[in-house]
Order: structure tokens, then sequence, then C-alpha cells
């Protein structure tokens, strides 16, 4: 294979030692024989991806395992709709929320569920968070002239059907990844937003197509991390009346079937009365009222009323939920 990869290189005036940028040769001469042969090659986390008549993947040291499953994400009444969104054979896909929101375990979870459906996929991420067996994944570095345009240009060339983008961040990215979904392929990606309207409203903000983004988006999911309460010192906070629930909106004849509840601190939770972390989520499905106002540029406002209308809890109202289930406390939804 190296005598192989070593007389294509000359033939096409490429050294086999620079492996850091994505490139595509047509070439006649090769070995002696006249032919018409086209490489496709980027460079992969685990091994280069060539493509001649076959191609072949090394699996790495990691279990697929330590991915979380969607179903343990907190998702409840919106995971039916994101798997929905999943089966779509293009579109695009958006994950988004603030730093430390938890995105990338909901990334990596649908990357999971999609490899369990047996699609081809194809990553670009800046870094690789973790490492999936049976997937391509592609790691662009800092100055080595490996940007995501030119990753997702090379993934377009590849046979696919999923491309994972693991940010957008621009403009340019943004154009790319909707022209990908537009040219039938499912999108996964993500932004830093505040809420999943504010995601619609700040790529139209970024000047990306109102007609070409109407067509491509599936749906959006933003989500936030609040502290769960330990189970094992967790006790009713007295403090908290059910005046002081009525406030957040709950009705008076829900009341008394709620409690609220705190972590008092013990040797589990070393004190803190925390037990980990559980996502809030928004969920918008894009509907053809939101299609509607996605053609038009409606702004932020008017986004927001038309994804209630059309079903999207908001995260307060998500959080809220935790609460009345006793997961977390008042304080992590004021």
């Amino acid at each position: 294979m190296v005598v192989l990869e070593a007389s294509l290189a000359t033939c096409v005036g490429r050294s086999i030692s620079v492996r850091h940028s994505p490139i595509s040769y047509l070439s006649r001469e090769i070995v002696n024989s006249r032919v018409w042969l086209f490489i496709k090659e980027i460079f992969m986390s685990k091994t280069e991806n060539k493509t001649l008549k076959s191609e072949s993947t090394e699996s790495t040291n990691e279990s697929p395992n330590s991915v979380k499953d969607l179903s343990e994400l907190g998702f409840d009444e919106n995971l039916d709709g994101i798997l929905k969104s999943l089966k779509e054979p293009s579109g695009l896909i958006l994950v988004t929320g603030l730093s430390g929101s938890g995105r990338t375990t909901t990334l990596y979870s649908m990357l999971q569920e999609l490899r369990n459906d047996s699609r081809k996929i194809f990553t670009i991420e800046e870094p690789i968070h973790k490492r999936i067996d049976g997937i391509n994944q592609t790691e662009l570095e800092g100055g080595d002239g490996l940007h995501y345009s030119a990753a997702i240009e090379n993934a377009l060339k590849q046979d696919t059907d999923v491309i994972f983008i693991g940010e957008i961040r621009n403009l340019e990215t943004a154009e790319m990844a909707i022209k990908a979904s537009l040219s039938g392929h499912l999108v996964i990606s993500s932004l830093q937003t505040k809420s999943a309207p504010d995601t619609i409203a700040r790529l139209l903000n970024m000047g990306v197509s109102e007609t070409n983004l109407s067509q491509a988006l599936t749906c959006v999911i933003n989500q936030k991390l609040l502290n769960r309460i330990c189970d094992r010192c967790r006790e009713v906070d007295k403090k908290v009346t059910p005046a002081h629930l009525a406030k957040f909106g709950f009705k008076k004849e829900h009341l008394k079937n709620i409690n609220a509840y705190i972590g008092e601190g013990c040797d589990a939770c070393d004190q803190t009365g925390v037990g980990g972390h559980i996502a809030i989520h928004e969920f918008i499905k894009i509907s053809e009222p939101m299609r509607n106002a996605i053609r038009n540029s409606w702004p932020l406002e008017d986004i927001n009323r038309v994804a209630v209308e059309n079903g999207m809890r908001t995260l307060r109202q998500s959080g809220l939920d935790r609460l009345a289930q006793g997961i977390v406390s008042i304080y992590e939804v004021l």
C-alpha cells in the first residue's frame, strides 16, 4: 500500500509526507496504465480515507457504549420528534445552547443513534471529544489550512449520508451547512445561542438566504444544564411556600401535589447537595408557519411567538417541570 501510495503521489505531484490539507486529484498516468483515477483524501483522526474502489476505517479502542443513549438525556415528550428528525434522509438539525450546556453530549448521542441506523457518517470536529467506531471523524487543527469550508467541500464529495459539523461560527460555515443539507445530506451542527428561537434569528442576522434556511432546517434543540438534587440528602425545602410556587405559574389546584426540595448536603455529594446535572430543553420542529416566518425574516419576538404557538415549551417551563418532579431546587429556575 505504501508503494502504491508513493506512486500515486508522484503522479499527481504531491509528497506523501504532506498530510494536513484536503486534496482531490484526477490523473491519467497511473502505474504504467492509462486510466482515469479520482482520489479523494482528507486528513482523518484515525486513518486517511481514500476512495479508490473501496475504503477502510480503523476502529478505535474506545467503546461506543461510552456515549449516552438519547433516551437518557431527559428529552421526555420531545424525544419522538428528535428521533423522527434523525430518520430524515436530509435536512439541518441544530443543537444549541450557551457554553457548558451539554451540547456535546447530545450531539454524540445523536451520532450514536445514527451509527446504529447503519448510515455512513462523516464528522468535522474541532476537537474530537469522543471516538466512535464506524464513523469517519475529522479533526481540524488551528493554523494547518484545513478549515470548515474546505472540509465540508470534501465531505460533499464523499459517498456519505450524514455530515456532522462541530460548530457554526460564521456565515461561510452556515451557508456550507445549508448547501450540504439541500444537496441530500442530513447535517447536524451546533451554535452558541440562548434559546431555540434565537438560533433562527441569529442565522438570519448572519445573512443566510431566508429561502434556503426555510427549506433546509428540520429542527432546533436548545438546552441548559441544571444542578440535580442529591438523592441521598434530598429534603423538602420548608422555606418555599405554596405562595412562592404560585408566583411561578403553578395552578392553585396543583399546588397541593407539589413540594419544593433541596439537597441538605451529605458525604455522598461532598456536602454540596448536588448529585450531578440534568438538562432542560427547548425543541422546535420546523412547521409550515415557522418556515413562513423564516422566509419573511420575522424578528425574534415573532419567531418566538410562532414557536410557542406550535408547541415549544420554553427553558423556564422545562425547568419548572423538573422542579415539580423534585429533581431540581427552586433556586435553579429563579
